[in-house]
């Protein structure tokens, strides 16, 4: 696996580090955030006849296992859309993943794919707030519109990205990090969905490739 790329900001009154790998770390509370791992959503296509490869999944989680060891992160938030389409054989999967780090909490803001027996949620060791969790002078949501008060947010939902015209009459579609006067929208961790490129909020974007990151 490529190296992680990272760049830090001042957020909310706390440095957070943004990377290439799509997750943000929160160094003073050994804190790693994400959003939009869709677990479930590559075997709901197989179950509805769509050839999807299985090992989609297994590759997002052995990214998150790097992330977690890399940043020696104590906590995971995952700010909504952990699961995708109710109970299958990808969840499964998931589970006996998260044995690995029976000593880590994990923690979902619940999204909006979120929509699981409780069951699951204690299968998979999780504890789940629902639309918000207040930590320090930060809130977390799923969705941007679901913000309150004064906190700095940090959410994903929209699947940020931008296009950049390659100058030969090519344009890249790359995902981002996007920041605003209020709070940071997260890219989807998840490779295995599209990006929003049209309607993200007045803003800062980070953009990363496999080797970067960089304020556009």
């Amino acid at each position: 696996m490529s190296k992680t790329a990272r760049i830090e900001i001042r957020f909310g009154g706390e440095t957070l580090v943004l990377t290439n790998r799509r997750t943000a770390f929160l160094p003073s509370r050994k804190l790693l955030v994400l959003s939009d791992l869709h677990v479930g959503k590559t075997a709901h296509f197989r179950k509805n006849g769509i050839a999807v490869p299985s090992g989609l999944l297994l590759d997002d989680l052995r990214r998150l296992q790097s992330q977690i060891e890399h940043f020696a992160a104590r906590e995971v938030m995952i700010v909504g859309d952990l699961f995708h389409a109710g109970d299958n054989s990808d969840i499964d999967i998931f589970c006996e993943w998260r044995q690995n780090f029976s000593d880590i909490d994990f923690t979902l803001v619940e999204g909006n794919h979120d929509r699981v027996a409780e069951e699951v949620y204690e299968k998979a060791c999780l504890h789940a707030v629902n639309e918000r969790y207040l930590l320090g002078g930060l809130q977390f949501v799923h969705d941007p519109a679901d913000a309150v008060g004064t906190e700095f947010y940090i959410a994903g939902h929209l699947h940020p990205g931008v296009i950049i015209p390659t100058g030969i009459g090519g344009r890249l579609r790359l995902p981002c990090f996007h920041l605003t006067d209020s709070g940071l929208i997260l890219p989807a961790f998840s490779k295995f969905t599209g990006l929003d490129t049209r309607n993200l909020p007045k803003g800062q974007s980070y953009v990363f490739t496999d080797q970067s990151i960089f304020r556009l």
